[in-house]
């Protein structure tokens, strides 16, 4: 049974990775919440490699803006990674849920 403290979403978000402010690998979110996130990628991160920056990506038909977070990762698989998100305003990820949500 997993204990999570906020609900996640489904949510299939374009996002760029950055890793000390370089980009380092494209995905896609698989879910996200008010506290973390799983991004669908082949990227795999260095051992020791922690920190991670996320751009969400708009769709060209939203018209939004770009979203960065600071974000730090929490586990790694094969397809992907989960991050912990540092600096999610709540604000902006409910103004973002409602753009993408499907």
């Amino acid at each position: 049974m997993e204990h999570r403290y906020s609900q996640r979403i489904d949510a299939q978000l374009n996002v760029l990775l950055y890793s000390n402010g370089v980009p380092v690998a494209v995905g896609k979110t698989r879910n996200i919440s008010a506290s973390g996130v799983f991004v669908e990628t082949i990227y795999q991160p260095q051992y020791g490699s922690r920190s991670m920056d996320i751009e969400f990506l708009p769709e060209e038909s939203t018209g939004t803006d770009k979203y960065y977070v600071k974000g730090m990762i929490v586990h790694s698989a094969p397809d992907g990674v989960g991050l912990m998100i540092e600096d999610f305003d709540p604000g902006g990820r409910l103004q973002m849920q409602a753009a993408h949500k499907r």
